[in-house]
Formats: C-alpha cells, structure tokens, sequence
C-alpha cells in the first residue's frame, strides 16, 4: 500500500548559488583577507589587480 503523503521538495536555484557566494565569501574572508589587504596596499603591484583587490576587499571584511 504506497503512502500518498509525499511531499515535493521544491529548490529555488537562486538560495543555492547564494549558498554557494556566502560560502566562498567567508572562506576568502577568513583565510586570504590579510593578504589581500596587503596586496591592495602594495605600490610594486599594478595599479589594476589593485584596484580589483580594493573593490571585493569589503565583501571579504570578517568573512562577507
């Protein structure tokens, strides 16, 4: 006798690649975040990877 008290599990796609972002946020944030600070504030690098470093630096900030 089946059971009809099955419930679909709708995903929304959009959570899981927010998921996905908070996650790869916070690990850059915890493990890289000093480096790339420094490397934003390095003057021997090119000014383009630097300013790249200084625009995502703030969603990096105590892990996004």
């Amino acid at each position: 006798m089946k059971c009809n008290n099955t419930i679909e599990k709708k995903r929304i796609v959009f959570l899981d690649y927010l998921r996905i972002f908070a996650f790869v946020s916070v690990l850059i944030g915890h493990k890289f975040y000093n480096y790339i600070l420094q490397f934003s504030n390095d003057l021997t690098v090119h000014a383009t990877p630097r300013l790249i470093a200084r625009t995502i630096l703030p969603f990096l900030n105590g892990g996004g």
